[in-house]
C-alpha cells in the first residue's frame, strides 16, 4: 500500500454536523484511497444512523463508526449535562440492525 493512506479518522467536534461529510469521504476514497475511514460521533443527532447508513452502504467494509455512550441514562445525563441517552441508544440500535440485515458487510 505504498503511497496510500492506511486510514483517516474524523473525530473531535461532531463530524456529522458537517453537511459535506459524505462528499469529503467520496473525495478521500477517490484521491487518497484509504484502507479504512473511522468516524467518531456522540450520536446525538436524530439522523446520525441515516448519515452513517448512507456512507456504509456506499463503502462496505471500509468505514468504522464509533458512537460514545456514557453509561446508563442517569450516568449519561450527569456526564454530558443533557438527556440524550435515548437518542444515542436509538441510533446505535439502528446501526446494529442495519449490520444484521444487510447482505453487504458494513
Amino acid at each position: 500500500r505504498k503511497g496510500l493512506l492506511d486510514g483517516v479518522v474524523f473525530c473531535g467536534g461532531e463530524p456529522t454536523l458537517h453537511k459535506d461529510l459524505p462528499l469529503i469521504i467520496d473525495i478521500l476514497f477517490k484521491y487518497c484511497k484509504p484502507y479504512k475511514i473511522s468516524i467518531a460521533s456522540n450520536g446525538l443527532l436524530p439522523n446520525t444512523s441515516t448519515i452513517f447508513k448512507n456512507i456504509a452502504l456506499k463503502y462496505p467494509n471500509k468505514i468504522r463508526f464509533k458512537i460514545s455512550l456514557d453509561g446508563n441514562k442517569e450516568t449519561y445525563k450527569k456526564s454530558r449535562g443533557i438527556d440524550g441517552h435515548e437518542i444515542v441508544t436509538k441510533n446505535i440500535q439502528e446501526l446494529i440492525s442495519l449490520k444484521e440485515n444487510e447482505d453487504k458487510k458494513i
